[in-house]
């Protein structure tokens, strides 16, 4: 939508709904500052439980740095 269409409408509004269009415009404003914050924070120990590491994960290292021609 332009924006000189969404203006047209707010000078349109009644006088006794201003407020409750500009606390409206607020709330979508926060929202959208908490929904940005929410995506980029990573919890950490997320998976936590979710797997677990086998006590004998380092018997493969020398084949794996073979594999990646890197001396072991």
């Amino acid at each position: 939508m332009p924006i000189e269409l969404l203006q047209e409408k707010v000078k349109a509004i009644p006088a006794e709904y201003v407020g409750e269009v500009s606390d409206f415009i607020d709330f979508i404003l926060q929202k959208s500052l908490n929904t940005s914050v929410k995506r980029n924070v990573k919890k950490f120990g997320i998976a936590k439980g979710q797997f677990s590491i086998p006590d004998n994960i380092d018997s493969c290292n020398d084949e794996i740095a073979e594999m990646f021609g890197v001396g072991g």
